[in-house]
């Protein structure tokens, strides 16, 4: 299994895991920033992976589905017929999600959801005003991929609805600072609009299925990187 990614130095590096029925072992990291990240230079990585672990003992490729790795994947199973190759399941729902989250409806649904919790966690007056109302429980949660966070941000959003709700129609708000402010009084409106929450519940009606199997296939209990069809 191979995946690309950017760490904080703006680095491309490459990762190379081994999937097993005992369980999955990191390989190595490549450091590939200085190189055109064509089909043939991952077909060569790869296939460097698997000349080390034993040829006889791969039998599938796994990485997203990006056109240069499917490219590369064709390559290695010209070179290696008893190959095949799968996308990572994560990556296709999370492909998914990222058109769901082009239609307009839903876009615009999200971006003031980001507005909010953008403005709430801006300041830790409003921060601390709203954890009183919904008694600690915070809107903010780590998702497993892009996509998927805006979903899940969105689901914890309306599951506290009616105590965001009663935070902005309290004296505490009414009073404050915070609600003469412009990011303020626009993210009011937002909560005091029932059109807000009736695409909210739209979008999380369309896109709880796909977060469900999201965790099902992306959780470090049970591997399922590959996706069947």
């Amino acid at each position: 299994m191979c995946d690309g990614w950017i760490d904080r130095k703006e680095r491309t590096l490459i990762n190379f895991l081994a999937n097993s029925p005992k369980g999955s072992v990191f390989i190595k990291s490549v450091d590939a920033s200085d190189e055109s990240k064509t089909a043939a230079l991952l077909a060569s990585l790869i296939e460097k992976e698997f000349i080390e672990i034993g040829p006889e003992k791969v039998v599938q490729v796994v990485t997203d589905n990006a056109s240069n790795n499917v490219a590369a994947d064709r390559i290695l199973e010209a070179n290696f017929p008893h190959l095949y190759w799968t996308p990572c399941a994560a990556h296709c729902i999370d492909l998914m999600l990222e058109d769901i989250f082009k239609i307009r409806v839903f876009k615009e649904t999200f971006r003031k959801a980001v507005e909010l919790t953008g403005f709430i966690y801006g300041s830790s007056g409003v921060l601390n005003m709203l954890r009183k109302f919904t008694n600690g429980v915070e809107l903010l949660r780590p998702g497993q991929t892009r996509f998927a966070t805006a979903f899940i941000t969105l689901g914890k959003i309306h599951l506290q609805k009616a105590n965001i709700r009663k935070m902005f129609t309290s004296e505490s708000w009414t009073t404050s600072k915070w609600a003469k402010e412009v990011k303020g009084k626009k993210c009011e409106r937002t909560i005091l609009s029932p059109a807000f929450w009736n695409h909210a519940v739209y979008a999380l009606k369309v896109s709880g299925p796909l977060v469900r199997v999201l965790r099902l296939v992306d959780n470090e209990k049970k591997i399922s990187y590959g996706i069947y069809l």
